[in-house]
């Protein structure tokens, strides 16, 4: 499959997301639900992220620190 989100981007809220979808989403949004790797599954899912991610029950294996829970769902609602 195709690379969604184009390697050297130069939206910076691109390349400040996909390090923390990486690390905070992939182990299980590679194959549940869709891929965090696929933009245009992650726009489509922007309001479910917000409200999980809002909510402290994603992700479900860890609890994130109130900054970076915050910096996500900040990224997310810029994304385009």
């Amino acid at each position: 499959w195709p690379l969604p989100w184009p390697s050297g981007s130069e939206i910076m809220t691109d390349r400040q997301l996909l390090p923390l979808l990486n690390q905070y989403c992939f182990r299980c949004h590679s194959s549940v639900r869709y891929h965090v790797f696929q933009k245009k599954a992650v726009i489509g899912s922007k309001a479910k992220i917000l409200a999980r991610v809002g909510s402290g029950n994603m992700p479900q294996d860890r609890v994130l620190d109130t900054s970076t829970r915050e910096r996500i769902l900040a990224l997310i609602k810029q994304l385009q």
